[in-house]
Order: structure tokens, then C-alpha cells, then sequence
């Protein structure tokens, strides 16, 4: 009895720190009292708290706040260099792959950004590399997001166009070598997720991405009651298992040529099969494969089999990188917050961001 008290005090305290740290990195600058009024915390836990994160560097004292004629309120503000990400996803740019990184503050302050492509393969070692490189040039380096082209259950990969990585615990090897916190997901899963988070609750909380590359084979991500959808396996969003009449190589020949009249129905089966399972409220699709123009035709084509009530707003999606990198980005800052749950995109703390 005294260790499961001891292991509930221990979570208690870690939920009121994450409660206290969120609020106070929203708001910048603020009294225990107000942080009090965010998290219905007391003032004197606030502020305990409060001058733990100081002593560790996380906050600091900033100019008291003015007084009416009492004692002046200790104001604190949140420092967001304290902990940084190290964000590397790997995308395809035409037959090649593409390696692109950002170093990112805890408030999404960009403090590096690179790209470039490798010359040879995606091996384990190169990866371990630009990471080591990138927590040396910033030591303050706490967590390691990365995502790639290919499915990945637990963080072990599983096949793709990533053959040196295959079959590999690439997230728990990570972890191990570089003393840091390694989150390694699919890019759709990060797109979806950087795509939802973008908009800010202005798509509901049901929103579902297509992506039609050149030279692979489509996938797709959704968020489903704001919540990533994952599947038993992660193997949902596979839609090139779709039954298209295509194989995924088939897929891939058709939407690395150029007859529109020959993709536009497969995409617009694929976002039937999509909204009648999921129902989103926005269905974005994007790709190097498909031009926005094409989407009207799939939307009259998914009004022939979908009832009209029933389509969600279908729109063109053009910055995928830049979803791709925000979404690592603000998962793998999830992952550096204690969360009640082991899938960051479910964390209540999300309220406060």
C-alpha cells in the first residue's frame, strides 16, 4: 500500500508540474495566482512548483506585477529554450529521398533548418549521425522526432523504400544511443496531425488526408474526434489496399504518369471509402501526383455515390512538408510532457496549447 501511495503522489506531482508548465508557457508571463486560476491548482502548490522550474532554468523571475498598494505580485515567464527538439523527417522528391531537419524551441521558435539529399541510403548510422550533430551544436536537445515513408509499428519499421532501416527497433536503438527521448512514426500520420493542428479547430475534429505521391503508393492519415487514428497495427490509412482494381505497383504507375482520366476515378473511390468510414468534416489531398484542378471532378464523382449532407469540404493541399515538419514537431514536444495517455495527440494538455 505504501508503494502504490508513493507511485500516486509521484504521478500527482507530475500532472500538477505539466499543468503548470503548459499554462505558463501559454501565457509567457504570469502570477502563481493567475497560473492558480488556469489549473485550479492551490496557490501554494503554483508556487512551488513555480520556483522548481526556476531553479532548473525552465522559468525565471521577470518585473513584478503592479501593485495597488500591496505587496507586488512575483510574475514569472516560461523560457522556451530550455528544452528543444530535434525534428528529421524523410520525404520523397521525385526517385530520390529527401532528408529535411529543424531544431525547434519549446513555443515552435525554428533555432535551425536544413535539408539536403543523401547520397547513398537511409542507413541507421546516418541517421544516428545527424542527430548526434544536432544535439552537439544544441546541447539543449531533449527529444528526437522523426518520421519516414513507410509503415512503423512500435517504432520498429516494417518494409517501404527504406530497405537498411527494415525490420529495425529504430526508435528504442535511437533511444538508447543518444540518451534522449526517440519518437519514429509514418509521414502520413505526421502530416495529418501537423495539417489538424494548423487549422486550429476551424475543420472540426474529424479531418482525413489523401496523398497521391509519384513513384510510391498513396496513403492517407486521419484524426478522428481529435484523436490520431492509428488502427490495431498502425496500419490504418493503407488506402492502396483499397479494392481499386490497381496493385499498389499498379498505383504507383498510374500516378507517376500523367492520365488524369485514368486517376481521377481511383482518387475519388479512395475519398468515398474514406468518408463513408470515417465521415470527416475536411478531406485534404495533396501530393506531387495530382493537380488542384482535378478535385472538382472527384468531388462530383464522390456526390454520385456519397449523399450530398454527407461530403465534407474536399481542398487541395499544398504545403505538405511544412505539415510533415509541424506535425514531428508537435508530437514529439507531446512526448516531452507527462500525459495520461501513451498517444501524445490524446493529451488533455492540447487545451492549453
Amino acid at each position: 500500500m505504501l508503494s502504490m501511495n508513493f507511485h500516486n503522489t509521484r504521478q500527482l506531482k507530475k500532472l500538477n508540474t505539466e499543468q503548470v508548465r503548459a499554462a505558463l508557457r501559454a501565457c509567457g508571463t504570469a502570477t502563481k495566482a493567475w497560473i492558480s486560476h488556469l489549473t485550479s491548482l492551490s496557490i501554494a502548490t503554483c508556487g512551488t512548483i513555480l520556483d522548481e522550474m526556476v531553479a532548473t532554468g525552465e522559468a525565471f523571475e521577470s518585473e513584478p506585477a503592479p501593485s495597488d498598494g500591496g505587496r507586488p505580485a512575483r510574475r514569472f515567464t516560461y523560457n522556451p529554450d530550455f528544452q528543444l527538439i530535434f525534428a528529421l523527417v524523410i520525404e520523397h522528391s521525385g526517385p530520390r529521398l529527401r532528408c529535411l531537419s529543424r531544431v525547434v524551441n519549446a513555443v515552435g521558435d525554428v533555432k535551425e533548418e536544413r535539408s539536403g539529399a543523401p547520397e547513398g541510403a537511409i542507413t541507421y548510422e546516418l541517421l544516428r549521425t545527424m542527430a548526434e550533430q544536432a544535439a552537439h551544436r544544441y546541447p539543449a536537445i531533449r527529444a528526437v522526432g522523426i518520421g519516414l515513408p513507410c509503415v512503423v509499428q512500435n517504432g520498429v519499421v516494417e518494409g517501404g523504400v527504406l530497405p537498411a532501416l527494415e525490420n529495425l527497433p529504430l526508435g528504442k536503438k535511437l533511444a538508447e544511443d543518444l540518451g534522449l527521448e526517440v519518437l519514429v512514426d509514418n509521414d502520413m500520420l505526421f502530416t495529418t496531425y501537423g495539417f489538424y493542428a494548423r487549422q486550429e479547430g476551424n475543420c472540426g475534429d474529424t479531418v482525413a488526408v489523401l496523398y497521391f505521391p509519384k513513384n510510391s503508393c498513396p496513403g492517407s492519415g486521419a484524426v478522428v474526434d481529435g484523436q490520431l487514428l492509428r488502427g490495431a497495427t498502425n496500419f490504418a490509412g493503407e488506402v492502396s489496399f483499397l479494392p481499386v482494381g490497381l496493385t499498389c505497383s499498379e498505383q504507383t504507375a498510374l500516378f507517376s504518369g500523367g492520365d488524369r482520366a485514368k486517376q481521377i476515378p481511383v482518387i475519388a473511390r479512395m475519398a468515398e471509402c474514406v468518408i463513408a468510414l470515417l465521415n470527416p468534416s475536411t478531406l485534404a489531398v495533396c501530393g506531387d501526383a495530382i493537380q488542384p484542378e482535378m478535385l472538382g471532378e472527384v468531388r462530383v464523382l464522390c456526390a454520385g455515390q456519397i449523399p450530398e449532407k454527407h461530403l465534407p469540404r474536399i481542398e487541395y493541399l499544398d504545403d505538405v512538408e511544412s505539415c510533415y515538419l509541424s506535425g514531428v514537431v508537435s508530437i514529439t514536444m507531446e512526448s516531452l510532457r507527462y500525459r495520461l495517455q501513451s498517444d501524445p495527440a490524446k493529451s488533455e494538455y492540447r487545451r492549453f496549447l
